[in-house]
Order: C-alpha cells, then structure tokens, then sequence
C-alpha cells in the first residue's frame, strides 16, 4: 500500500510541478486579468463536474456489491455521465455567451469529467497505471500551452491544447480496459433511476462541499470582483499538489474503508484509520506548514509582485488540505455505513452556515475574513461528522455484542 501510495503520488507530483510551472507562465503572459478569466472558467466547470461525475468516484466500489455486476454498474455510471455532461457542456457554453466574466470555451474543461475511468483504476488498484497517464497529459499541456503562450500570448489556443491532451489521457485509460468500455450500452432507464435515487444524497453532499472552495469564490469574485477572485484561486491552484496526493490516498484507501465499516470489522478500521493517518495526514500537516512559511516567496518568485496580494491568502488556505484530509475519511466511513442522509444533514447545516456567512459579510471586508469563514465551517463539519461517526460504530459494536 505504502509503495503505491509513494508512487502515485512521486508520479502525480511532477505532474503538479509541471501544471503549476504552466500556470506560472498563464499569469504572467496573460496578465491578472486574462488569468482570472482562466481561473474563473475552470472553477465553474470543475463546479458542474461533480454533478457530471454523480459520486461515480466514490461509489463504484458500493455500486457493484450493489449490483454484482462491474458491467452493469460501469454502464450506468457512463449513460449518467452522458446524459449531465450533455446539459453540463450547453450549459457552460450558455453561461459563457451570457457571463461578462465567463467564455464559452470553458466547456472543454467537462469533457474530461464525462469519459474519465479513474473509478475503474481505483477499484481494481491500478492507481500507477493512472498516475502515470495523467502525468503523460500534464506533461503534454504543460510544455504545448507553455510554449505557444510564451510564443504568441495567452490566447484561446490554451484551452484547445487543453482538449487535446483530455483526448490523449481518455485514449490511454479505455485501452486499460478494452473489455468493459467495448460491452458498454446504455443502460435501461431503471437503472439509471435507481443510481440516481440511491446515491443522490452522496452528490448533493459534493455539491456541498464546493461551498469551502468553488462556491465561495463565486461568491468572493461577485462581491469583490474579479481581480481578488484570481487572488484567492491562485491559493487555491498552489494547494493542488495536496489534493493530488489526497485524490491517491482516496484511492487506495476508500475501497477497504467501505469494505470493513459495511462488514463491521471495527478491529480492522481502527488498524486502518491508525494507517491512514501516520500515512497520510502526517506527510499533508508538514506540507501545509511548507506553504505557511514559504507563501511569501512562492507568490514573489512564482507569480511576480503584482500578485503580491495573494501571499496572506495563501497562508490561510494553506490549513484546508488537513481538514480535508480528515474530512474524506470520515465519510468513507458514512458510505461504509450507508449513512449518506446522516452526512447529507451534517453538510447542510454547516454549508448554508457558510453561505450565509459569506453573503451577510460586508463588500468592503477583506479577504483574509472570507478565507477564516471557510476554515471555521469546515472544521466545525468534521467535529460534527467525528461525533456522529464514532456514536453510530458505538452502536454497531454494541449491537454485535448483544445476546
């Protein structure tokens, strides 16, 4: 497990060396401005993806015990996607002709989110063999975009060079699974209803969870603008490098976290969450530290004085990767469980908390006061998710227990 946690994660990690380096190239080609632009079109495609992607991610692993079959359950995933990707890519293109802020050809940021077998990689533990294409994509973004913003400015050239290297990457994970991608059909529409109901508490729960990230800088470019909005994102890109390395510890580490909560094995968890930990939440608490101290030259180096102001806003953001990580094992945990309402409610509470928090905040507040409100909300959810997790395994020792 440590090997292939260390590998993927050695691999993803250049990868988000080259993406960074690339974006460091975007924000002093294109200017702060052009680069917000960017920055605001991949956040509201990456917003729409989590519902194009319906939990498949995280589900697959329940899906098929649900079902029995990896076929069935892969073709209802794929018909899914192809059905909200369809109305995800009009969309985008709908918000981009209507939005001052927006551009059109931030849809070819979803296409990637439709065809991606990632789940599939997961489930059969073939993580390197994913790590190693998406740095194939990264690689190749990086060093075509580069080149030809370097060359000829930022122009909309970068988001068809975008498209491209999503082609690549697609091609390169459906012949990893020929057999399965070369059966799919689109599934009945009882299937499909019956995925959507079963886990639509698990996509609502993502839909959530934007709100600590996408959401709330939506809601920071409407109220400050969208100057302070590529400040705060350009945190927000940095922290990346953290949710590549959290993304492959999901993978390793989810499909055994459901299997032992929904068999009841609490030895086990306990072994495993006590793994998870020293592996995982260590190693991202030392690199959150990394960025606190380092923020000022990171900015200044990387980025150039004129987005100085992102120095303070990186500090702070620079905590979500730890509460983020502590977070997704919990809700490992409620999925094992089956408990999706449970952590539906908890999410609910805490995110229109923040919403509100965000709205009520004056315009004229700075930006460091939005930022703490995020980390405030989202520690308050894993306290909440801590006590109702540890209550209901209480509750299922004991009931093991009982004559």
């Amino acid at each position: 497990m440590l090997s292939v946690l260390s590998r993927s994660t050695f691999l993803l990690g250049i990868a988000t060396v080259f993406n960074y380096m690339a974006l460091l190239v975007f924000a002093r080609t294109g200017g702060p401005e052009t680069f917000s632009r960017y920055l605001l079109a991949l956040t509201v495609a990456t917003a729409l993806s989590v519902i194009v992607n319906y939990s498949s991610q995280r589900v697959f692993t329940r899906d098929v015990l649900e079902t029995g079959s990896e076929q069935r359950s892969f073709n209802t995933i794929m018909s899914v996607r192809l059905i909200l990707g369809f109305a995800g890519i009009v969309g985008l293109m709908l918000w981009g002709f209507w939005s001052a802020a927006g551009t059109p050809l931030a849809a070819v940021f979803l296409i990637f989110y439709i065809f991606q077998m990632n789940f599939m990689f997961e489930y059969h533990a073939t993580n390197s063999q994913l790590a190693t294409i998406t740095l194939f994509e990264k690689l190749f973004f990086c060093f075509t975009a580069s080149g030809w913003a370097l060359a000829f400015g930022f122009t909309w050239h970068i988001y068809g060079l975008f498209l491209i290297g999503s082609v690549i990457a697609l091609f390169l994970q459906f012949r990893h699974y020929p057999d399965i991608v070369r059966s799919f059909q689109f599934s009945p529409v009882d299937d499909i209803r019956r995925y959507a109901k079963l886990y639509v508490d698990l996509v609502l729960i993502d839909l959530l969870q934007l709100t600590y990230g996408n959401f709330s800088r939506l809601i920071i470019q409407h109220k400050k603008g969208l100057l302070d909005f590529g400040v705060v994102s350009i945190g927000f890109q940095i922290i990346k490098i953290a949710s590549i390395f959290q993304t492959q510890v999901e993978y390793i580490f989810r499909p055994q976290t459901i299997k032992l909560c929904a068999g009841g094995d609490l030895i086990g968890l306990r072994r495993h969450a006590f793994k998870y930990f020293w592996m995982t939440t260590l190693p991202t608490a030392f690199g959150s530290v990394f960025l606190i101290l380092l923020a000022e030259p990171i900015i200044h180096l990387g980025f150039g004085e004129e987005y100085a102001a992102a120095i303070p806003t990186l500090q702070i953001i620079a905590i979500l990767p730890i509460l983020v990580n502590l977070m997704r094992f919990l809700e490992m945990i409620f999925i094992g469980l089956s408990q999706y309402r449970i952590n539906l409610v908890l999410n609910l509470v805490t995110s229109f908390g923040l919403l509100i928090g965000l709205f009520v905040l004056p315009s004229g507040s700075g930006i460091s006061l939005f930022l703490w409100l995020i980390v405030a909300a989202q520690t308050v959810y894993i306290i909440l998710l801590s006590v109702v997790a540890v209550r209901h395994l209480t509750s299922q020792k004991n009931g093991k227990q009982a004559p």
